[in-house]
């Protein structure tokens, strides 16, 4: 079932109000800005997605499941900016589906996307995508080219089961300016997969596994301001000598543990 979430749509006024000089046809036009594809069974191509998709701005699609997707249906969004695909189960027809597809697309979110696997994502790297949502997914690893030429400012790659990151995985993403990579299944960060963040701001790492973090655990982030933190199994948070690594960073939130131990310096303000 399509939905039609907000649209505007310019309707031919009475004619019997209008003068005479103005009494002409209107031209009819329909700009869409956004649209959500609900509890929809079957493929999701041209004729489901009716005459005037191809001005949507933003396309959900949840709870449903697309039995035929295809880059050709995807470059007949034109305009679309942001596309959010969550709780469906959805079938390519060809494995680089997003390459090339979206000349305008800005915002890719993917949550419980039940049929994804990381080579779904092959072409993000072609798309002007700033900020990117990989959500509840079982992506155990990432391939150090699946960001390559991205120009991501927002990354959030939270609760996907990631055991390993390998050290040049961010290496493209020079624009980078928030990152969480939070609940997955990690032991520890590995200090240099972080080097090249250099316009990181907001660091997200909060976790049921770590029990100590210190300055060690971070590469130099000129630009880092906060750092999330948070969770019960955290004891010991060691910040000294972190303004050597981090010279902007304000505030490290640890909301939701009253037991850790913090050494007393006089850099960031931490929040319990």
């Amino acid at each position: 079932m399509i939905f039609i979430a907000m649209f505007s749509l310019t309707l031919n006024l009475l004619l019997l109000f209008l003068p005479p000089i103005l009494c002409q046809p209107i031209e009819e036009t329909v700009l869409l800005k956004s649209v959500v594809i609900s509890n929809h069974s079957g493929p999701l191509n041209e004729h489901s997605l009716g005459t005037y998709f191809d001005r949507v701005g933003d396309l959900k699609i949840k709870n449903s499941n697309i039995s035929d997707l295809s880059k050709g249906t995807l470059k007949l969004l034109s305009q679309l900016q942001n596309l959010t695909i969550s709780d469906s189960s959805i079938q390519k027809t060809e494995d680089d589906v997003f390459s090339s597809c979206c000349p305008t697309l800005r915002v890719l979110r993917v949550t419980n996307w039940k049929d994804m696997e990381e080579e779904d994502l092959r072409g993000i790297g072609t798309l002007p995508l700033e900020t990117l949502s990989i959500d509840h997914q079982n992506l155990t690893q990432l391939g150090e080219d699946i960001f390559r030429n991205t120009n991501l400012k927002c990354l959030s790659l939270d609760h996907n089961n990631i055991k390993y990151l390998s050290n040049a995985v961010f290496d493209d993403l020079y624009q980078l300016e928030e990152l969480s990579i939070s609940w997955n299944d990690l032991d520890e960060l590995p200090r240099d997969v972080l080097a090249p963040l250099k316009r990181l701001k907001t660091l997200k790492l909060e976790t049921d596994r770590f029990s100590k973090f210190s300055w060690v655990n971070l590469t130099y982030l000129p630009e880092l301001t906060e750092i999330y933190l948070t969770k019960k199994q955290m004891v010991e948070v060691n910040l000294w000598g972190i303004q050597e690594k981090a010279p902007k960073l304000k505030d490290v939130y640890l909301v939701g543990n009253d037991g850790i131990v913090t050494d007393e310096n006089e850099g960031p303000t931490i929040h319990f």
